[in-house]
């Protein structure tokens, strides 16, 4: 057994699955991060305590230590949470506001294994405005204002996220896995049916709240629908694990933990999943709490003849996610021990979508085309026109010394609608918005491991009827120290798309696989 096999194997022991942990084989700082990353402190200490597991004394203290500070953290977010909820009253006395996740299940439980970590204060209101507003006379440290730039995010503070709305995915039921399956379709694969999303509003989840000491939080049913939806968003997002927790551990441990519940009523649940269009996140969560865990974890509570069998058994992931529901929707090989930790030699998926070469000339530069009116320069792509298409996309990518500069030029759209690209390799993915109206240009690392501070960047530009937006990474986003010799083959995922504003429909879009030859 290899470290990581020990690390899944302690981990999914951590969250109350079947084995043994394995601590022999792991460094103490190794561990104590994926335990962070999964958000099983609490959990591994429980489990630990009912199975009689000795802990070297260093681990037990900084592992307590870190349980009472996440402890401190809940309290002092309902503490904040209450006063939001007089700052709303005050400024919207007719609105309101209501927790999304993050401390639910504790605060319905009291129970110590439940103490988690949580970044932020997730709320819907009835006016985000309004919110973001009340939460800066609270907690006045300025915030990021959204608006029309996320699908669901208004504004982001330190410690209060104010959503306009909460997603839960989809897909048609009936769909053929073998229709989007990569390794078996066309080299230049349209994809056919998009992803859907159906909106929890305010109004929905102020109805499901129910009191708590810690103040009000969403009944138990509603939390479950919750915490499905966002599962299936962490796997679905990331098509390539990340290397440890892509989807975490204590999800699905709380998953089980409130279906075990007195109060939880499966029948009500099926209704809310019903209602919410969730077979797909539910089916999903299902799957993995069986694989990992164990068990269903509704058969488990003896509850399974109040909900439906699985209704999916297979799970498309989103070679792009959008917010909107359009997507790019694949069947890829994954396996869920991967999305506990990844194995370590593990190629990056652009290999399992097939890459098409790309070679560069003597300047270093390569030119390919995307949905031409001829023949493409690129003999492999994914591609949708789900909302009326966008004509040919023209990419340009010049090798230097410091990095790669992907140049990409799309038709210019009306000013109701804006171009983005996106450029990832491994564990490295950077994302470009241009908005002609304004002619304003966005760039965000989602990387992993945020790339080095001034390494990466990209700008929009209008030129003619074209839009030109380019994005610069350096070789370390390549996994590379500097520039490779001639012949090495660095694989890149290049996106594009274009998209009506406020974050609506998709006009049309790109994913391509490439492999550069340098």
């Amino acid at each position: 057994m290899n470290s990581i096999d020990a690390l899944r194997r302690t981990l999914i022991w951590a969250a109350g699955g079947p084995g043994a942990p394995e601590l022999s084989r792991l460094t103490e700082d190794d561990l104590l991060f994926a335990l962070n990353k999964h958000r099983l402190e609490s959990r591994f200490l429980y489990q630990a305590r009912e199975d009689g597991v000795a802990l070297p004394a260093g681990l037990a203290d900084r592992l307590a230590k870190r349980q009472s500070e996440c402890l401190d953290l809940i309290e002092r977010k309902a503490e904040l949470y209450a006063r939001l909820c007089d700052a709303m009253r005050e400024i919207a006395p007719d609105g309101g506001v209501a927790p999304v996740k993050g401390f639910g299940l504790y605060a319905l439980t009291g129970e110590e294994r439940h103490i988690r970590f949580s970044v932020d204060l997730d709320v819907l209101g009835s006016d985000p405005a309004e919110v973001a507003r009340a939460a800066m006379s609270v907690n006045d440290v300025g915030y990021h204002h959204h608006g029309e730039d996320h699908p669901y995010v208004f504004a982001h503070m330190r410690e209060i996220e104010v959503h306009t709305r909460y997603l839960v995915t989809g897909f048609r039921k009936g769909e053929q896995a073998g229709t989007y399956d990569v390794s078996a379709g066309t080299p230049v694969m349209q994809i056919e049916n998009p992803f859907s999303v159906s909106a929890i509003d305010y109004p929905t989840l102020a109805a499901n709240l129910v009191d708590s000491p810690l103040g009000p939080v969403p009944r138990a049913e509603f939390a479950l629908l919750i915490r499905c939806a966002h599962i299936y968003v962490g796997f679905a997002m990331d098509p390539y694990p990340l290397p440890v927790a892509t989807v975490r551990l204590d999800e699905l441990a709380q998953v089980r933990d409130l279906i075990a519940l007195d109060a939880f009523s499966a029948a009500e649940f099926q209704k809310l999943a019903d209602d919410f269009d969730a077979d797909l996140v539910v089916s999903f969560a299902r799957t993995l709490c069986r694989e990992l865990l164990g068990a269903d974890p509704f058969e488990e509570a003896g509850k399974d003849a109040d909900v439906r069998a699985v209704a999916h058994d297979w799970f498309p992931q989103n070679l792009w996610w959008d917010g909107s529901g359009a997507g790019f929707p694949v069947l890829l090989n994954w396996s869920p021990m991967d999305l506990v930790a990844r194995d370590e030699d593990q190629p990056d998926f652009i290999h399992a979508l097939g890459p098409a070469p790309v070679a560069t000339g003597p300047g270093g530069a390569a030119r390919v085309t995307f949905l031409a009116a001829g023949p493409d320069e690129s003999s492999r792509y994914f591609w949708h026109e789900f909302h009326g298409g966008i004509g040919q996309i023209t990419a340009e990518i010049t090798l230097s010394e410091t990095g790669i500069r992907t140049a990409v030029t799309l038709p210019a759209t009306p000013e109701d609608q804006m171009s983005m690209v996106g450029v990832a390799s491994r564990d490295s993915r950077v994302e470009l918005f241009f908005k002609p109206r304004e002619g304003d240009s966005e760039f965000s690392d989602y990387s992993f491991a945020k790339l080095p501070a001034g390494s990466a960047g990209g700008e929009g530009r209008v030129s003619g009827e074209t839009h030109v937006l380019t994005v610069d990474l350096p070789w370390a986003a390549f996994g590379l120290e500097q520039r490779p010799a001639p012949g090495t083959k660095v694989q890149l995922l290049l996106r594009a798309r274009q998209q009506r504003r406020p974050w609506n429909e998709i006009a049309g879009g790109i994913v391509a696989p490439l492999l550069v030859s340098c």
